[in-house]
């Protein structure tokens, strides 16, 4: 139910960005990334900020993709997340992500800060219903390609210091 009223078979938007090339007619599923490093430093200052404001780093950056995208469209952001949401699968070997679909309709009055807590509900209520495979959601869409069109992947996992058993390897 909560997928069906995310996104309708109707109401699924084409992303209609301004390309700097001529866009052709047919879908091809060819895509490109973009992967940033950030600076440990400005990384802390979001951390701070993000915490100050009562949610996730993820939810910030999303936040700032929202509203670098908003006029363009209205917004499907699709988001791998581990699908380890069942206790029984803790142990289990194995890849198990989901793509979860996050959408979200910009109010152009909103504030930046009433836009963060209504993204951070989103992102909670997708992750709630994350057991829902998203191949599923798709068949029922009639596997419309759409709601890939922008996939935000967000990765923390530089560490300073590893342990294994006995062991640590600390980088330097």
């Amino acid at each position: 139910k909560y997928w069906s009223s995310v996104c309708s078979n109707t109401d699924v938007p084409v992303l209609n960005l301004p390309y700097d090339y001529p866009a052709t007619n047919s879908k091809s599923y060819n895509g490109d990334k973009i992967g940033y490093f950030m600076q440990k430093e400005t990384f802390e200052k979001l951390q701070d900020l993000a915490k100050s404001l009562n949610v996730s780093e993820y939810t910030l950056f999303l936040t700032a993709l929202y509203i670098v995208l908003y006029k363009y469209t209205d917004l499907i952001v699709a988001s791998p997340f581990a699908g380890r949401s069942f206790e029984e699968l803790s142990n289990v070997i194995g890849m198990f992500v989901n793509n979860i679909i996050l959408r979200k309709n910009i109010e152009v009055t909103s504030s930046v800060s009433d836009l963060l807590k209504s993204v951070q509900n989103t992102v909670t209520n997708s992750l709630s219903n994350q057991p829902y495979p998203y191949e599923f959601i798709a068949k029922k869409l009639n596997n419309n390609p759409s709601l890939l069109d922008i996939v935000l992947t967000y990765q923390n996992t530089k560490k300073d210091e590893y342990k294994i058993d006995d062991a640590t390897l600390e980088l330097i």
